[in-house]
C-alpha cells in the first residue's frame, strides 16, 4: 500500500535530477515527491516526510527546508563528500546523515542507490543493524537500531553489510573467506570503500 511507504523528497526527475529507472526502483520503497510539488504545499506534506534524497547536491539541505520536515530522519547524499552540508546542524535535528562514497560514474549509480536505499530504510524504518555507528542507547532507541560491538555478531545477523572504511593497516583484509562464511546464505555484502568518509555521520 502506498500509503504504509515513507515519504522521500527528491530534486526531480530528468537529466538534472533522478533517472526514471531509479525512479521506478525508488517507488518501490518509498512514496516520492519532488521539491517543485512540495514547494506547492509544504505545510501539507512537510510533516509526512522522513527522509530526502539528494543527487547532484539537490534538494540543497538549507535550515529554511530542514525546518519544514519535523518527521524528517536522514538525508541520504549520493556522491563521495559531504562537505556541502551542514554535519552539525543537521545531527542536531535528530537526523542522520548518509552519503554514497566512490561514486565516479554512471556504472555505479546501482550501487549508488542501492546504498541509498539501505541507508534510507535503515533509518526510517529501523529494519538492520550496524556497527560503529550508534553510540548508545538513546541513539539506538532514537533510530530503532542496535549496536554490535562484535564484527563477527554482526555479520552473522545482518542481511545487508555495507563496507565503508579507509584503507588503512587494521582495515586490509576486514572481510576474508572467514568473515564471509558467517553471513547468511542470502545476505548481501555491499563494498564501496575506496579512500572515502564513512557513510553515517
Amino acid at each position: 500500500m502506498a500509503e504504509d511507504k515513507p515519504w522521500v523528497l527528491i530534486s526531480e526527475v530528468g537529466d538534472e535530477g533522478f533517472h526514471e529507472d531509479v525512479v521506478d526502483i525508488l517507488k518501490q520503497h518509498f512514496h516520492l515527491i519532488c521539491v517543485k510539488e512540495f514547494l506547492k504545499n509544504p505545510v501539507l506534506h512537510g510533516p509526512k516526510i522522513q527522509a530526502m534524497l539528494m543527487w547532484n547536491y539537490s534538494p540543497a539541505a538549507e535550515p529554511s527546508l530542514l525546518s519544514c520536515l519535523p518527521s524528517l530522519k536522514v538525508v541520504a547524499n549520493g556522491g563521495v563528500g559531504i562537505d556541502h552540508l551542514d554535519v552539525p546542524y543537521i545531527n542536531s535535528l535528530g537526523v542522520k546523515v548518509a552519503n554514497t562514497p566512490g561514486v565516479v560514474s554512471d556504472a555505479t549509480a546501482d550501487m549508488a542507490m542501492a546504498l541509498l536505499l539501505a541507508s534510507a530504510r535503515m533509518v526510517v524504518e529501523g529494519e538492520t543493524s550496524w556497527a560503529k555507528t550508534v553510540k548508545s542507547v538513546e541513539d539506538e532507541q532514537a533510530v530503532g537500531a542496535s549496536y554490535c560491538e562484535k564484527l563477527d555478531d554482526l555479520l552473522n545477523e545482518s542481511d545487508f553489510v555495507v563496507l565503508a572504511v579507509n584503507l588503512t593497516p587494521e582495515s586490509t583484509g576486514l572481510i576474508s573467506h572467514r568473515e564471509l562464511s558467517l553471513m547468511k546464505p542470502t545476505a548481501t555484502l555491499i563494498n564501496v570503500s575506496r579512500g572515502m568518509e564513512t557513510p553515517f555521520s
